[in-house]
């Protein structure tokens, strides 16, 4: 059975299948039946066929997959028990897919030194650093970086970074401000939520 569909309004409430709670279109995860059985998340929100919604953390995905064969309407859907893993890579997949276009629309800057002087010129902006960077190096930025808006410092790794900008040892980046940093910011955020504790 399906959840009570949004229809896809932004704003619009969901039921979570899981924990029963009504949820902001932006807090869920949308699931659909594919045509062969499959269980798939749908990112985009616009795939056809039987859907229903779940909150947007890792440990309601993996209660739903354990009781899918329990579950009325869904017994037959065929999920397998990596299924949490692939939400959390098609997550971060998105975030760094936004990050991409970021870069190519111009609003990406890299390299310590550059930063360092726009933060000190107090340009406003988003400050992303990979996880496994240098301890004194993230400290050394986010002291200057007082100003930002906000700090990512521990989704990406330099290889990913490296590899979605095309540059090599992408460490440290400054965003500025605009309607794909926002959007950018967003799929971060959902990220974030995904693998955070329960609560």
């Amino acid at each position: 059975m399906s959840s009570k569909d949004s229809s896809g309004k932004p704003g619009a409430q969901i039921v979570c299948l899981v924990t029963g709670d009504e949820l902001l279109l932006t807090d869920a995860l949308r699931l659909v039946v594919s045509p062969t059985h499959q269980l798939v998340v749908d990112i985009g929100q616009n795939l056809p066929g039987q859907c229903g919604y779940v909150a947007c953390r890792r440990w309601v995905i993996e209660s739903f997959v354990q009781t899918l064969a329990a579950r009325d309407g869904w017994n037959e859907v065929v999920c397998g028990e990596d299924f949490a893993d692939k939400v959390a890579a098609i997550l971060k997949h998105k975030a760094l897919s936004m990050l991409g276009m970021a870069n190519r629309s111009g609003v990406v800057l890299t390299g310590f030194e550059k930063i360092v002087i726009r933060l000190e010129k107090g340009h406003q902006g988003i400050l992303v650093q990979a996880c496994d960077a240098s301890v004194e190096g993230k400290r050394k930025l986010q002291y200057t970086a007082r100003g930002c808006s906000l700090i990512l410092d521990q989704i990406f790794s330099r290889e990913e970074l490296s590899s979605v900008l095309g540059k090599e040892n992408a460490v440290h980046l400054w965003l500025k401000e605009s309607s794909v940093t926002r959007a950018f910011v967003e799929a971060c955020q959902r990220l974030i939520m995904y693998n955070g504790p329960k609560s």
